[in-house]
């Protein structure tokens, strides 16, 4: 029993029992937000009704080379419903194709219409988002009536509706601690395909359940990047916007709930918006979120710690700035799980159980907090149908993901790299393509695991048969996709 191989199996069961009770946590973590948010729906503060207009209201749109969409966006955000004499437009146009001129074309056409609108290109992409942001408000700081008090945010994928601000400004013109609104994510594309009935479900997960979850229970609430209206006051009090991370939203929103504002979110506030087409194009969008989200994390989190916030909220932030930590977890727990399966074979009954009830819960926890958010929004039973892709997607996304977590621990700088947008058009640009061969290697893994697991007829092996699934999804998919773009 105390042979090397024998030592060694123990090490990797500990290993692995470590990395499922972690995922366990971020399970429950999701789990007692669906709680709150049943808790506290009923008790959430009320959208003030609509008031005459009498606040200036700068719109910042920033884009680079959105070929495919930004005379789409012009067009959407001339149509909003506030005096032309309150409302200034900014395009921010960080792009190096001819997304200029296109822009330069469509503000053209909307300046005779009296709209105040302006163009507002840079020599040097410093800061990326978050540098263009910061030099429009500087811009308008210079206003001859004044810098306007509030700042509305729409990414180039984003529409809302013409009644946007009449709905939004009001929370923001009577509650003065107040820092931001923000609105909820549509989906113009949801029926695509497959693959973006399963962004839209995991999307809805977090705008339907999540974000109502912290603002109405008092927990830090998050702006994310688009369809929102900043208090500008806050934004200077928080420290300005800041590039030293690829989530600028997440930074910003993180130090103004330091300096003592709130946020509030509006699940009736829908801005329709454009999901990524491809596996590619997602994975690239995750990628970035996952760092920026964990660069966050290592900037803000010791300060949190040493905040007078309650213990809850300090872990609840915790929980919401790590989450991408999960796909580190579940690729090490898929790096264990075979080595591990012949130490659990001869493990207690009871030990057994507690780690069969960990895992489930690490996993289906945050399906059934996805199946709510359909309930809440009342979805169609079709949407339902995308929840099993969803699940591959979540398990398959982890070699990916891990990288990010990885590029923050080594503080490893990478530039932002957008996400790539349709409109009507087929796409000008593509999203980096890989051959999924990572991806394959590890199911592979995972199903030698399976094997191991059915001659011992482990109780591991329905989760290594979701992890499969997940690399299988991906690897496939991703090779399928790179031999067509060869072979065309």
């Amino acid at each position: 029993m105390n042979s090397p191989f024998f030592i060694f199996q123990a090490i990797a069961a500990i290993l692995y029992s470590l990395c499922v009770c972690l995922l366990c946590l971020y399970g429950l973590h999701s789990l007692w937000l669906l709680f709150r948010f049943l808790r506290y729906r009923k008790e959430k503060a009320q959208t003030p009704e609509n008031t005459q207009p009498n606040s200036a209201v700068l719109v910042q749109l920033p884009i680079y080379n959105e070929r495919d969409v930004v005379t789409r966006l012009l067009e959407c955000i001339s149509q909003l419903e506030w005096p032309k004499s309150l409302l200034r437009i900014q395009l921010l146009d960080d792009s190096t194709d001819d997304s200029i001129e296109i822009g330069k074309k469509a503000i053209a056409e909307i300046s005779k219409r009296g709209i105040n609108i302006t163009h507002v290109t840079r020599t040097k992409r410093i800061g990326y988002k978050a540098g263009a942001l910061e030099e429009g408000l500087k811009l308008d700081a210079m206003h001859a009536d004044g810098p306007a008090p509030f700042v509305a945010i729409f990414d180039a994928d984003f529409l809302p509706h013409a009644d946007f601000l009449r709905k939004a400004l009001p929370s923001l013109e009577n509650d003065n601690q107040l820092a931001f609104i923000q609105g909820r994510w549509e989906h113009l594309n949801r029926n695509k395909s497959f693959l973006t009935r399963a962004q839209a479900m995991g999307i809805d997960g977090h705008f339907a359940i999540e974000q109502g979850a912290r603002a109405w229970s008092g927990l830090a609430l998050n702006f994310n990047g688009t369809c929102g209206v900043w208090r500008v006051e806050a934004i200077h009090d928080a420290g300005g916007w800041q590039h030293d991370t690829l989530t600028e939203d997440m930074d910003l929103s993180y130090r103004a709930h330091l300096k003592g504002w709130r946020g509030a979110y509006d699940l009736d506030l829908d801005v329709p918006g454009e999901i990524p087409h491809t596996l590619e194009a997602w994975r690239a969008q995750q990628f970035r979120w996952a760092k920026g989200s964990l660069q966050t994390a290592r900037k803000l989190l010791p300060k949190v710690w040493s905040s007078d916030w309650k213990l809850v909220k300090k872990c609840a932030a915790t929980a919401h700035m790590t989450h991408y930590l999960v796909h580190p977890l579940i690729l090490l727990s898929l790096a264990f799980a075979p080595l591990a399966i012949p130490f659990f074979a001869n493990t207690n009954a009871d030990l057994i159980l507690i780690g069969l009830a960990c895992l489930l819960c690490g996993m289906f926890c945050p399906i059934l907090l996805y199946i709510a958010s359909q309930l809440v929004l009342r979805r169609p039973l079709k949407h339902y149908l995308a929840l099993p892709l969803l699940t591959a997607m979540g398990t398959g996304i982890a070699i990916s993901n891990s990288r990010a977590a990885i590029d923050v621990f080594r503080d490893r700088v990478k530039e932002f790299i957008r996400t790539p947008k349709y409109g009507d058009s087929k796409g000008s640009y593509r999203a980096k393509e890989s051959w999924g061969l990572v991806e394959l290697l590890a199911a592979s893994w995972g199903i030698i695991g399976i094997a191991f697991a059915w001659q011992q007829s482990s109780w591991i092996m329905p989760i290594l048969a979701i992890y499969v699934s997940g690399f299988l999804h991906h690897g496939c998919t991703l090779l399928a996709n790179r031999i067509n773009q060869w072979k065309a």
